[in-house]
């Protein structure tokens, strides 16, 4: 193990174990990359108050020894739009699978200093930050954020229609880029796709016999005049570039730093033709990680990337739990070719090549004033939304291959770290009785993505399917999620472990409207609404505590292995705060089979979930948006007509009939002590008791992202503040997942699968669930409660901000005995949605030998059943 990575503890891999161990892989190659570069001109000054306030935290100098501290400048007033196009993106060491994407990012060009003992400035290498990124794969958006810092937004790609058919005049639109924006923040509105980025292309310039043509290349009253300004403009940037003049906005070089610059230069150069001079290879320069260059493989062309990695805490998300400065290397492999865009218009003077991007001002992507980009005209678009045009001086386009390597980490600190630390195994807390806080770097603006409870959702609708599930996969899962977190440890977090309760596995589907009650939102400010569709898999475990010889049980909580939202934004908040591991997929409800023409009997799907997955791993397949989960009426034998409906039967029934007769045993506790334990679910349900849920936070370390930088155990708490309807489905639905080794969630959980169908793209399990039924709940998520966390380091910590709410999550020791007597709490669930409970009938339990279990599996009290729309009050229903 690499020393720098000898006190991490290894990255939990436990719901997704082949791909999370796959994603650990090194050195990621880009094959066929093209890249457009749009340079704009940019103010310095603005530029070196971004990197200030970004990466060389002005205000925490007092934090940082002067000789470990890193300082950055902007080397040019320029910012480089880029639209890259990576053809294919593969791991080197093995064909795991391949993602093409593309990305729209604005780069700035940096000068990297290093501060040595006696605070002064020593040049040390060039480099790149990239401050506002969108993407179009979700993979990428998820790893790059917290593997190495990348600050990713979702974005999509427009379809552009050409104007030409309009006037051949026009300009063209060549890209327009979408992202979820809130029109207006803080108005509770919900985010919208809006246009955020478009890039237009003037028409090339026409010959025209009249005089009076302004774009004719041969008409000299105005190509002469428009060569002249634009070189005049050129002139003056160069000059502003190379001159360094601190009037404007410049900081001034000594001459032991150009000579380093120099010498940096040399290097590229040498990297580019080889045969430049061997003098190059003597420059006075070191690479990223402080190694003299040397061996054929460091000298090719790289650049170095810096990001600032950090994540919002759960307890505090005003201030972050984890912070670091990182370094990677982008190196060029191949080079193909490269060139000017737009030559027609830069043959009539026109540098910028025709080429002019607009960019849609909203509050939370501030890009513009952030970066201080120079801007040539003011509009509005159709949303009367201010528009900022944009033009580039000499635009290019480069065709290569790419390789990415693991990246290094410069200085890192925790929540409470009085300093910055440049070792992965420093202490992180200091032993002060008022330990530091270290604040959330916004300077970004909005466009971090993450929004912060505690959340109110006046209005949602929950729509919960039992699945049966293997004890034994269970604990499993729960000894590889959190009792065995390290090899060899037993008790995993400070004398904890956890068990499942019961051999149930609760897939949950959510829609957040705002019928009754309201929108949801932010106790604490909400930039809008977060949340829209949401399907989750739910484990109920107890939470049991060792002391010495003895096991007592602590409390009960609810695991949440797989998560998914149809909110990009709900997405990163759940993932970079609170640490659930959550996807971004599409969520859709088709529910208009009924005027369709085969009628209105025909079995409908009612709910579909997509999500981006590779079909396979190790066969060199690209990943693509494919179906995962689908909520249907159809039966499983309308799947299997070459399968004889008994065969299925025999199997399902004796599932059913074991479940059955381990809710019965229930009964035998006395009814005192049964009541009780209803009264426990009626105060859960009543807002009286809260719902715990636990995540494991964890982030990727840099140089090794098998390994963790920064783990916690966070508790989640909801309370369900009042129920307006709770019914059961009387509905036949039934849950079909597709098998896909990237996502496999019947595998892990050990659901029971009542059959398989593979007549179609995929092979598809047939689950069942047991007695469906939904609830219109308000309800409240209160902020995360860090009970342990790690940083860098083997050893679990309690947090500083933790002990606030652990004594509330404990059981009363009347509580524990109640909990101990009941090994399946499905049968209380049952109870309490019967409608005979008012008269707890023992008829209740009650079933015919004769009648075929099969059909017993959804019965239900209710004749009442609940659509999937989001906000539709359910219909009765023969």
């Amino acid at each position: 193990m690499d020393d720098k990575t000898a006190s991490q503890p290894r990255y939990n891999t436990a719901p997704n174990p082949d791909l999370m161990e796959h994603q650990a892989q090194p050195r990621v190659s880009f094959t066929g990359v093209t890249a457009r570069v749009l340079p704009l001109k940019a103010s310095l000054n603005t530029l070196q108050d971004f990197c200030d306030n970004y990466l060389n935290f002005p205000d925490d100098r007092r934090d940082m020894k002067a000789s470990q501290r890193d300082y950055f400048k902007p080397a040019v007033p320029y910012v480089y739009f880029q639209m890259i196009n990576y053809g294919k993106m593969a791991t080197e060491s093995e064909n795991l699978g391949w993602i093409a994407q593309n990305e729209i990012l604005f780069s700035i060009p940096l000068e990297w200093y290093r501060v040595d003992a006696k605070n002064n400035l020593v040049f040390h290498d060039w480099a790149l930050i990239c401050p506002f990124i969108f993407v179009d794969n979700d993979m990428s958006l998820t790893t790059g954020r917290e593997a190495y810092g990348w600050s990713k937004v979702r974005g999509w790609l427009e379809w552009v229609p050409t104007s030409w058919t309009r006037d051949p005049r026009s300009p063209r639109r060549l890209l327009s880029m979408q992202t979820e924006v809130y029109p207006e923040l803080y108005v509770g509105a919900e985010a919208e796709a809006r246009t955020l980025l478009e890039v237009t292309q003037q028409q090339p310039p026409s010959i025209s016999p009249s005089l009076l043509t302004q774009r004719d290349p041969f008409n000299p009253l105005w190509g002469i005049p428009d060569a002249v300004r634009g070189s005049i403009k050129l002139y003056g940037d160069l000059f502003e570039t190379f001159m360094n003049l601190p009037i404007l906005g410049a900081s001034r070089r000594d001459a032991d730093s150009l000579s380093r610059m120099s010498g940096r230069a040399l290097q590229n150069l040498r990297a580019i033709v080889p045969w430049f001079g061997a003098s190059a290879s003597k420059a006075p320069c070191a690479s990223p990680d402080g190694q003299h260059i040397a061996g054929a493989e460091s000298h090719k062309l790289y650049f170095n990337q810096v990001t600032l990695k950090q994540f919002r805490d759960a307890a505090e998300p005003e201030y972050a739990c984890y912070q670091a400065l990182v370094n990677s290397k982008i190196t060029v492999d191949h080079y193909y070719d490269v060139g000017l865009l737009g030559g027609p218009n830069l043959v009539v003077g026109d540098l910028s090549g025709g080429f002019r991007l607009k960019v849609h001002e909203y509050d939370e992507y501030p890009i513009v004033k952030a970066l201080g980009l120079e801007v040539e005209e003011k509009q509005r678009d159709e949303h009367e939304t201010p528009l900022s045009l944009l033009k580039p001086t000499m635009p290019f386009w480069l065709s290569c291959d790419l390789r990415y390597d693991t990246g290094d980490t410069l200085a890192w600190r925790g929540k409470h770290s009085p300093t910055w630390n440049t070792r992965l195994d420093t202490s992180r807390i200091s032993s002060g009785e008022s330990p530091p806080m270290n604040p959330f770097n916004n300077t970004r603006g909005a466009a971090t993505q993450e929004v912060a409870g505690p959340f109110i959702y006046p209005d949602a609708t929950v729509r919960v399917f039992p699945l049966l599930a293997d004890s034994d996969t269970l604990l499993r899962f729960c000894d590889d999620y959190l009792n065995r977190l390290e090899e060899g440890d037993a008790t995993g977090i400070e004398n904890s472990s956890f068990e499942p309760w019961g051999e149930y596995v609760y897939m949950i589907v959510t829609s957040y409207g705002d019928e009754y009650g309201g929108k949801s939102y932010a106790e604490r400010g909400s930039i809008g609404r977060l949340a829209h569709r949401e399907i989750s898999f739910c484990l109920p475990v107890k939470w049991m505590e060792t002391d010495g010889q003895c096991t007592t049980l602590k409390s009960l909580a609810v695991l949440t292995p797989y998560m998914f939202s149809d909110s990009s934004r709900h997405v990163i908040s759940e993932r970079e705060i609170n640490g659930r591991d959550m996807v971004h997929s599409r969520i859709s409800s088709n529910d208009d089979a009924w005027l369709q023409e085969s009628g209105p009997v025909r079995p409908r799907t009612l709910a579909t979930l997509q999500t981006l997955l590779l079909p396979q791993l190790n066969e060199g397949q690209p990943a693509a948006m494919r179906e995962l989960i689908e909520i249907t009426e159809k039966d499983v034998e309308s799947y299997n007509e070459d399968v004889p409906w008994a065969v299925i039967r025999a199997k399902w029934e004796p599932e059913l009939l074991r479940d059955l007769k381990r809710k019965l045993m229930q009964r035998s506790a006395g009814e005192e002590d049964w009541e009780a334990m209803l009264q426990m679910f009626r105060d859960v349900c009543g807002g009286q008791e809260a719902i715990n849920f636990l995540a494991l936070k964890q982030y990727r370390g840099t140089e090794n992202v098998d390994r963790a930088c920064y783990e916690a155990l966070v508790l989640l708490q909801r309370n369900i503040q009042s129920i307006t309807d709770m019914r059961e489905i009387h509905r036949s639905l039934h849950v079909r997942i597709h098998q896909y080794p990237t996502m496999p969630i019947v595998k892990t959980l050990g659901l029971k699968v009542k059959a398989v169908d593979s007549s179609g793209k995929s092979v598809v399990q047939h689950l069942e669930p047991i007695r469906p039924f939904f609830m219109r709940v308000s309800m409240r998520d209160e902020l995360g409660t860090n009970l342990f966390s790690r940083i860098n380091s083997m050893k679990w910590q309690t947090d500083a901000s933790g002990g606030m709410q652990r004594e509330t999550i404990g059981l009363t020791d009347k509580q524990r005995r109640l909990v101990a007597s009941i090994s399946e709490p499905k049968a209380l669930i049952e109870w309490l949605l019967s409608e005979k409970f008012a008269a707890r009938d023992p008829a209740y339990y009650e079933y015919d030998p004769q009648e075929p279990l099969f059909m017993r599996s959804n019965f239900g009290m209710s004749q009442n059943s609940a659509i999937l729309d989001a906000n539709s009050k359910p219909q009765s229903e023969d």
